[in-house]
């Protein structure tokens, strides 16, 4: 249900941009110092998404490992 929910979100964003890509030109026009203002093109870019998920599966193993452990330091559960 949640990658519907995103899809729909991301769908909905990009219909957006694109119906606005008309008024966005317009308003770079008035402000850039050129002739011409570039045809404005829009496209999903799920790497931040991925970063996402990498840093938190490697943050989900580094969880899982155990403690290094001293080579100076006894055991605990040596004898004294």
């Amino acid at each position: 249900e949640g990658d519907t929910e995103q899809g729909d979100a991301e769908a909905t964003t990009q219909e957006g941009l694109e119906s606005a890509a008309g008024f966005l030109r317009s308003a770079l026009a008035r402000v850039l110092p050129i002739k011409r203002v570039p045809e404005l093109r829009f496209s999903h870019d799920a790497s931040l998404a991925l970063g996402a998920r990498t840093l938190a599966l490697m943050t989900e193993l580094a969880d899982d490992e155990p403690e290094p452990v001293d080579a100076e330091q006894e055991p605990a559960d040596a004898p004294e």
